[in-house]
């Protein structure tokens, strides 16, 4: 009894520290975000929460398990209540946690990077096989996955493409050579497009499956870490230094708006919910836009350390936070 009384104490907390920060209190009657859990220390190999986990994560497919990064590995853990399933890991004489960690589409694979040797690890997700090691990357540091399902790129100072399930490569992409290193990789909803962001205020666009570089974007403040693609393939969206986003539309690729947190912050994630309603913007403080009223509208309660990732999950329900240390899973309601 005395536990619900505590859940239910910092729940309203919660509650009162958002209300607190939306302008206006519209955001309350559409949207409610609900601490789900909170990672804890783990039983599998690889450290414990708050020392070498979070930095990347992913939704499976199905959105009934969360593959989360650690030493030399991944680690699975159920959406609805944070419990741990299993432990992927990689033989290795040092530690290594994974920058980037995606599914395969049909969900049978998992696949995370760089390892040790900076090749992209694919285990099968029915018994946590190491079926592959993908190599000829080199150093990578981001992995994105194509809407068909066929292709995996994975970068750093290049971007290399892999065929899946086979883990053959298939192509190389050179960068110029002013390019600084990437931080994030994106492909575009219709597939036509691949994003990178890099440590420096460059963006990159590359057509697929040709690798041109279709342009270079300029970003008014240092540093362009994360990059998103809007759901409706219209926007793509860039986080700068200075705590600024900026958002270019597309297929023009001009700058049509700055928005700013108003913290000095990089911000390293970001994450469009599925339905393109809203953009959560992760720095220090998890901020949340509305994209139909093209402003901020308020801040996530109960959040600390510096995000490094966001993930909805497919279905739109839920929101998966990492920090370095530390993982949350958010329950995404909207008022119908």
């Amino acid at each position: 009894m005395r536990n619900k009384l505590k859940a239910f104490a910092l729940l309203a907390i919660g509650w009162i520290a958002f209300a607190t920060v939306v302008p206006s209190g519209a955001c309350l009657q559409v949207i409610k975000p609900v601490l789900l859990w909170r990672s804890k220390p783990f039983k599998g190999l690889g450290g414990f929460a708050g020392e070498n986990i979070g930095v990347a994560l992913a939704f499976s497919p199905d959105g009934q398990r969360l593959a989360v990064a650690k030493t030399n590995g991944v680690i699975f853990l159920r959406t609805h209540d944070g419990e741990e399933e299993r432990s992927l890991w990689w033989q290795s004489a040092f530690g290594c946690v994974p920058s980037s960690i995606v599914f395969t589409r049909d969900g049978q694979y998992v696949l995370a990077g760089p390892a040790g040797d900076g090749s992209v690890k694919m285990w099968r997700v029915l018994d946590g096989a190491l079926v592959k090691s993908l190599s000829g990357a080199g150093w990578l540091s981001a992995l994105a996955l194509h809407p068909d399902g066929k292709h995996l790129a994975a970068g750093r100072t290049g971007v290399t493409l892999f065929r899946l399930p086979e883990g053959e490569r298939v192509a190389y992409w050179a960068v110029p050579q002013d390019a600084s290193s990437f931080t994030s990789l994106v492909f575009s909803p219709d597939g036509r497009m691949l994003a990178a962001g890099t440590f420096y205020a460059r963006a990159y666009l590359f057509s697929f499956p040709s690798g041109k570089l279709r342009a270079t974007l300029e970003q008014p403040f240092p540093s362009a870490s994360a990059v998103a693609f809007s759901p409706d393939g219209c926007w793509l969206v860039v986080g700068c230094a200075r705590g600024t986003v900026t958002f270019w539309r597309l297929p023009d690729c001009q700058l049509a708006r700055t928005l700013s947190t108003g913290r000095e912050e990089i911000i390293e994630a970001l994450a469009f919910s599925p339905n393109g309603r809203w953009l959560v913007i992760g720095g220090r403080e998890l901020s949340i836009c509305s994209m139909e009223e093209e402003r901020l509208i308020g801040t996530m309660p109960e959040h600390e350390g510096l995000v490094r990732t966001l993930a909805f999950s497919p279905d739109g329900q839920l929101l998966a936070v990492a920090t370095w240390g530390g993982v949350r899973v958010w329950r995404w309601q909207e008022e119908r």
